[in-house]
């Protein structure tokens, strides 16, 4: 073993033949200065940097598989190449989903190509609990927009564009903007126009067998604020107009809360106002065969 001391400069390459560099130096600092183009390990396949607590800072972008972007001045760029799978996920030892057809046990959520050659993104998140969240999204702002226009914003802001060159453009007329599916089938849309479509499937149903009029009106009376004198006019009887409400076929029309926040079922409600719109219609129609027959009566009477 030799032992240096002082500075030493070597004009050529040094090579170091054993298995570690290494330093008494609590601080070490390797090619500081100058060296402006620095390839480190370049036939490295296990590659560990640092202990398992502190921190390491990069002061620039950090690039995976690539080595430019335009478009961004700090932060990470990771190009993938041609594979399809996931380019980020995040896992924790806490977690054992069990889907391990779709992504390994540990990961809680994964970032990936929604099409092999044409891209688009797909955010999933797996939750093995019973009854809990797999992706919860959540907007926090300082400030709130109350303003109800079509330039409006929120906490948390959906947007869906199409692509016009090489900007993006409004979707046009009809369009889809958000489509919900139930593990691929799709079952409620948003469009352009600010239509909202519902795939009512085998569900509709006409309550032709009650009157519809008056469970609009137990509805109306039972979600009005408390102060509000409808409910005031109608509060004693509101046990029977949950009764009445609660007592369709199928799906309740109401969901109940002991909070009073409760949630209205707007497809059913939109099967009610059917029914009832038919109801009254029938009604009139009924209304107006009697006039004709009594119309009928009292000239034949008079002649």
């Amino acid at each position: 073993m030799s032992t240096l001391t002082g500075d030493v400069t070597a004009a050529g390459d040094l090579a170091v033949n054993g298995g570690d560099q290494t330093s008494s130096a609590t601080t070490f600092n390797l090619l500081n200065a100058t060296v402006t183009t620095l390839n480190f390990a370049g036939a490295g396949t296990a590659i560990t940097m640092g202990a398992a607590t502190g921190y390491t800072n990069l002061r620039h972008t950090l690039f995976v598989n690539d080595t430019a972007n335009a478009q961004m001045t700090t932060g990470v760029t990771v190009n993938q190449g041609g594979a399809d799978n996931e380019i980020v996920s995040l896992k924790s030892s806490d977690v054992a989903h069990g889907v391990t057809g779709i992504t390994e046990t540990d990961t809680f959520a994964r970032f990936l190509k929604q099409a092999a050659t044409t891209g688009g993104l797909v955010i999933e998140g797996l939750n093995a609990g019973a009854g809990t969240v797999g992706l919860f999204l959540q907007g926090t702002a300082g400030t709130v927009d109350t303003a109800k226009t079509t330039g409006a914003g929120g906490t948390l802001v959906i947007q869906g564009s199409n692509i016009s060159g090489v900007n993006r453009a409004a979707t046009g007329a009809n369009a889809n903007l958000l489509a919900v599916r139930d593990d691929g089938t799709t079952r409620f849309i948003l469009d352009a126009d600010g239509d909202s479509h519902q795939d009512v499937g085998t569900a509709w149903t006409n309550f032709d067998d009650a009157d519809d009029l008056a469970r609009l009106q137990a509805l109306a009376v039972t979600l009005a604020p408390p102060a509000d004198p409808l409910r005031q006019q109608f509060l004693a009887h509101l046990d029977a107009h949950r009764d009445l409400l609660t007592a369709m076929p199928g799906k309740p029309l109401v969901t109940f809360t002991d909070d009073g926040c409760h949630f209205v079922n707007w497809s059913r409600l939109a099967m009610l106002h059917t029914g009832a719109i038919r109801q009254l219609g029938q009604f009139v129609k009924q209304l107006a065969e009697d006039l004709h027959d009594t119309r009928r009566l009292l000239r034949a009477h008079r002649g």
